[in-house]
């Protein structure tokens, strides 16, 4: 009977001695953690759409902007950013809907990024107030009178490159 006995507790003894010492928490990759960030994003994607050119040369450098935040040691250094992206098809109802869904759905978003037509970036501002949401646009405002009447941009605010970079 005492063998039977032995032949059960040894695997358990023997898998203990394997095991080794509990190790201690890895303290850096706690000290390191980092809150992921989602951003919205809207562009028009799809082969023959209005403004789709800008939509596909827009996204890839954000999602390159992105890397480099998340990659760089001290900015935004507690946080990753992620990008959740709609094809807006240049469409208003599209566009909204998309909006919509991303607000109601996945984890939460914390700003919006785009739309490249003014007439799918307009209803999405205005909805995105609710959330209390920032909107970058994709357009330049002062390029789009229309814009400039209904949001005013403060000179002061603006951020121009230096002159030596505008050098052709």
């Amino acid at each position: 009977m005492f063998r039977c006995g032995a032949v059960l507790v040894l695997p358990f003894v023997m898998l203990g001695c394997c095991q080794g010492t509990a190790q201690k928490p890895n303290l850096d990759a706690i000290l390191n953690r980092r809150t992921d960030v989602y951003i919205a994003g809207f562009f028009p994607f799809g082969r023959g759409v209005e403004n789709s050119n800008t939509g596909r040369g827009v996204m890839p450098s954000v999602k390159l902007a992105l890397d480099h935040v998340n990659e760089h040691e001290t900015v935004l250094r507690n946080y990753r950013l992620h990008m959740w992206w709609n094809d807006t098809e240049c469409n208003a109802a599209v566009g909204v809907k998309s909006f919509f869904d991303m607000m109601h759905s996945g984890p939460h978003k914390l700003m919006l990024f785009g739309a490249a037509c003014t007439h799918v970036t307009d209803p999405i501002a205005k909805a995105s107030k609710h959330w209390h949401l920032t909107q970058i646009p994709t357009l330049d405002f002062h390029d789009v009178p229309s814009c400039n009447q209904r949001w005013p941009l403060d000179p002061d605010q603006v951020i121009s490159p230096p002159s030596d970079t505008m050098a052709g």
